[in-house]
């Protein structure tokens, strides 16, 4: 899975009327990681928020789904 098809999954098990405030928290995460600012501590910070957004049935799909990405 590459970077577009990771964000698509995960946007498509957002919570209905969250996915510009997902997509904004997804690009913020990606232009940390392309400068490298993205850190353990960012990512506990971020955390909560991002738990927030995503549908209840799909949070451990999506969990992994981050796990495995080798972007």
């Amino acid at each position: 899975m590459n970077k577009e098809q990771l964000v698509s999954y995960i946007l498509a098990r957002v919570k209905d009327g969250k996915q510009r405030e997902a997509q904004k928290l997804i690009d913020e995460v990606i232009a940390r990681q392309e400068r490298g600012g993205l850190n353990q501590a960012y990512i506990m910070s971020i955390t909560p928020a991002a738990i927030s957004l995503i549908k209840p049935q799909y949070l451990n799909d999506v969990r992994k789904a981050i796990s495995n990405f080798k972007g």
